[in-house]
């Protein structure tokens, strides 16, 4: 197994991956409410568990989504091309938080581009953020479910909410898998899917 560092990239030989991401949620300091339990500063939700979601994005040769399908996560588990499929919470196994599986061979050839990312859920609303967490890492494993590559991050901006992680690119060699770490102020789905019209 390769540990990758930011930019790196390595080949994907395997015809089947699987990509998983985990991560640690660090104690968190109550934020400061009202009498009648809101938030002082204008929060909407009183929450004291960070959610992170972890969202794959497929995009044409030009990084460009086909449609708002193309966008899988906790509300879409499936791509339409049944290609893409992601893992439901209650049948993770034990140290990842997210399950991504790929066929490749099966994939439409008009998908050239493939986004994984990490979302904190309700960030705004919550007051959360990916500074909350620690010990992130993202993981592709080959069809045989041998790790190939993994990239760990250690610890997160507190003004990032979602970090796109890594992206496959089919290249006139196949596919490579490559690290990003690109952290933003993003917000859901909806603000991810503006990245990538």
């Amino acid at each position: 197994m390769l540990f990758l560092t930011e930019n790196d990239s390595i080949t994907i030989a395997s015809p089947q991956i699987t990509i998983g991401v985990g991560w640690d949620t660090l104690p968190l300091n109550p934020a400061p409410l009202n009498l009648l339990g809101e938030f002082l500063d204008g929060g909407s939700i009183k929450s004291d568990t960070v959610e992170c979601d972890l969202m794959t994005v497929l995009c044409d040769e030009e990084g460009h989504m086909q449609d708002n399908g193309d966008i899988v996560f906790f509300n879409n588990l499936s791509h339409i091309s049944g290609s893409v499929n992601q893992a439901d919470d209650e049948n993770l196994p034990k140290g990842f938080n997210g399950i991504i599986d790929i066929d490749l061979a099966s994939l439409p050839k008009q998908y050239a581009k493939i986004v994984f990312a990490a979302s904190i859920y309700q960030a705004r609303a919550r007051h959360h953020h990916l500074g909350m967490l620690a010990n992130l890492f993202i993981s592709v494993f080959d069809h045989h479910l041998e790790e190939i590559g993994r990239f760990e991050i250690k610890q997160i901006d507190g003004n990032i909410t979602m970090l796109h992680l890594a992206q496959m690119v089919y290249t006139q060699s196949g596919w490579q898998f490559e690290i990003l770490n690109r952290g933003t102020s993003q917000d859901g789905a909806a603000e991810l899917a503006k990245c990538y019209q």
